[in-house]
């Protein structure tokens, strides 16, 4: 099943000076191979629970957790797999721990917190945003640690394979695709860090195309923040010009 609808996610957000008005723009792109026919069900599901903060959970049928959200208070949760070694059945289920974010966190500082009080389980990158103190966090777990990423990294910027280098972090902005840059993380991730492939290409688009913005002073909002989401969308290849 994993093999047939593929791994190739992306996420991110981006904030002041980069966005219209200051606000936070953020987006996820679940990029499963197409003609599996799970594009049928795809749900946009609200919940009003109680006293809790309601939020929309963006999955599919069946799915009872958050793939990827947003709630009223103006919380933004997104995923994407980034496997590791170190797992544990002793945490909370992801997609269900994104939706209990949502029904509780009111800014970063409330999301972050809630995150420390809950339990790793699996490798995977983590994208939380907040529109209440425009911002937004990259998260790298596995069972029993975290690794929190801001904006403009050094952890990102100092990534490197022999000498080469494959973090490019900015300002005001964050994004992750398949694979770590946080040096406890690396130690025991599936696989080894490289500066090519799928994830790599997809990360230097988002990365290329935040620097466009930048140097043509194009403020990201609607349109912008779909061309984002939609250019790191698999179009049969590895390489840019097979994305683009």
């Amino acid at each position: 099943l994993l093999l047939r609808f593929g791994k190739t996610c992306s996420f991110w957000g981006a904030w002041g000076n980069r966005t219209d008005g200051g606000e936070l723009y953020s987006g996820r792109n679940l990029d499963w191979a197409a003609q599996t026919g799970i594009s049928r069900y795809k749900t946009v599901s609200v919940y009003h629970i109680g006293d809790t903060i309601p939020h929309a959970s963006i999955a599919f049928a069946g799915v009872t957790g958050a793939i990827t959200g947003m709630s009223a208070a103006g919380i933004t949760v997104h995923e994407a797999g980034d496997d590791n070694k170190l797992v544990t059945l002793e945490g909370f289920a992801w997609s269900l721990r994104l939706r209990a974010l949502m029904e509780t966190a009111t800014d970063l500082a409330s999301a972050k917190q809630f995150w420390e009080t809950t339990n790793n389980t699996m490798g995977l990158n983590h994208g939380v945003g907040s529109a209440t103190d425009p911002g937004f966090l990259a998260l790298e777990t596995r069972a029993g640690y975290t690794a929190y990423f801001e904006a403009n990294d050094p952890r990102e910027a100092d990534a490197n394979v022999n000498g080469t280098h494959y973090g490019f972090p900015m300002e005001e902005a964050i994004w992750r695709t398949n694979h770590p840059y946080d040096p406890t993380f690396i130690t025991t991730m599936v696989g080894e860090p490289k500066t090519h492939g799928d994830s790599e290409t997809r990360y230097m688009l988002l990365h290329d195309t935040f620097k466009l913005y930048e140097d043509t002073n194009a403020a990201i909002s609607a349109d912008q923040a779909v061309n984002l989401t939609a250019v790191v969308g698999d179009k049969g290849g590895e390489d840019v010009p097979s994305f683009v």
